[in-house]
Parts: structure tokens; sequence; C-alpha cells
């Protein structure tokens, strides 16, 4: 299902920030899981928006916190930061969000 209004994508927005709060506060690991599975959806459609590639790459490095495996780990935390670095090049200065800066 491809998202093409402005309308769908402030929902997944609010559904992202729900369970985004539920992952990163509750350290809850279905939260985790289901965020990356929604943001890999939403993604596909929009991987231009920077914001969503942050959210994910933050998703990224919670799965590798949640992994026992250190080579799990380092992938996961690996592919999580590139999301990360390339979300602060394309939009350095509209990447001040709460959740993701901490503040």
């Amino acid at each position: 299902m491809a998202m093409r209004s402005e309308e769908e994508i402030k929902t997944a927005y609010a559904q992202i920030n729900s369970l985004y709060k539920d992952a990163v506060n509750g350290g809850d690991e279905k939260a985790v899981q289901a965020l990356h599975q929604t943001l890999e959806q939403v993604r596909s459609n929009h991987a231009n928006i920077p914001l969503l590639n942050a959210y994910h790459g933050s998703i990224m490095i919670l799965i590798a916190r949640d992994k026992t495996n250190p080579l799990e780990k380092l992938r996961w935390s690996k592919a999580g930061l590139k999301l990360l670095d390339d979300a602060v090049i394309f939009s350095p200065a509209k990447l001040h969000d709460p959740l993701i800066t901490g503040g």
C-alpha cells in the first residue's frame, strides 16, 4: 500500500512516535520490532525523508542493544549509524526532534 497524501504521512508519524516512546522509554522489544517493520514499510515509499531515516537508524541501534551476539550487535549498530549519518547530512537543520536527540 503506497502512502500518497500528507495526511497518511502524519498518521504514520503519530504511530511511529507512539511506538518510539514505548521502545525507548520502556525498553519494549516488541515495540522496537513493530517500529522497525513500520519504518521499513513507510521508508519503502518515502526513502527521501531524513526524519524517517533518523527514526529508523535510532531503532536499529535499539535492535543492536537487544542482540546477544556481538557480530549482530555490530551489524545492526553500523546500519543504524549509517542511516543517522545520512539523515544529518541531508537535513542537518531540520533534525531537532526531541525524541531522537534526547532534548
